[in-house]
């Protein structure tokens, strides 16, 4: 089996605090999930995506969810300064009702007891995309935790992002690594960029690949204990 993520289940840092918003790298446009250029935030408070409109660019406006979170604003920004404060990854296969089953790629969680048993998904990682697109395998499912990095904003709460994106998926076990290695909540930058290419049948791709890149240290921010406990 091929762990994706290559991560140790118990650095990852996790924040126990609830979140005033999301950052979205799309939307969905006649019913179809649609890329965007720039960075979208949504969030229940019109006071939170003000500051944001305010640092970023964008109008705060109502749109059709059925998500708590029913006001959005899409930025002029294609990346944004955060302070990332936790990363949770693995990968997980959805229904209607909820999550069927989730695994890292290797290990797959059996029981509400946390027990786990050998990965259900192919162990080829262009047949368990495949079975991802089908809707019998599981797709990766990548959590960014952080606060905007912008006077003002920053102490208003935390943010989150998701991703179920392939690519994304397979840069972040070394960002979460690099994360792990900080110790303590990090400034960081997280950005859009273009990625093209042509297909073997000559079809061209475009899409804009959410990127994350680590700063330093956050001054007074306390380290992660050594045994990788949640703070």
């Amino acid at each position: 089996m091929i762990n994706i993520f290559e991560v140790n289940p118990e650095a990852v840092r996790k924040p126990s605090e609830d979140f005033i918003g999301s950052a979205r790298s799309g939307m969905q446009l006649n019913g179809r999930p649609m890329s965007l250029p720039t960075w979208r935030f949504t969030s229940p408070e019109r006071g939170v995506l003000d500051d944001v409109a305010i640092a970023y660019g964008g109008t705060v406006e109502e749109w059709d969810t059925k998500s708590a979170e029913t006001l959005q604003v899409i930025t002029e920004a294609e990346s944004v300064d955060i302070i990332l404060v936790g990363i949770k990854s693995n990968m997980v296969l959805w229904g209607r009702n909820g999550k069927i089953r989730e695994c890292d790629g290797v290990s797959q969680v059996a029981g509400d007891d946390g027990s786990c048993e050998d990965c259900a998904c192919p162990s080829d990682l262009n047949e368990r995309k495949a079975a991802a697109k089908k809707g019998t395998g599981c797709e990766p499912s990548v959590g960014l935790f952080f606060r905007l990095d912008v006077p003002d904003v920053v102490e208003s709460g935390l943010f989150r992002f998701y991703s179920s994106a392939w690519t994304f998926a397979k840069d972040i076990g070394a960002v979460e690594a690099a994360f792990s290695a900080v110790g303590g909540d990090c400034h960081a930058t997280l950005t859009k960029e273009l990625v093209e290419f042509t297909t073997k049948d000559g079809k061209e791709i475009s899409f804009m690949k959410p990127v994350v890149t680590l700063g330093a240290l956050v001054d007074g921010a306390s380290k992660a204990s050594s045994d990788g406990e949640p703070f």
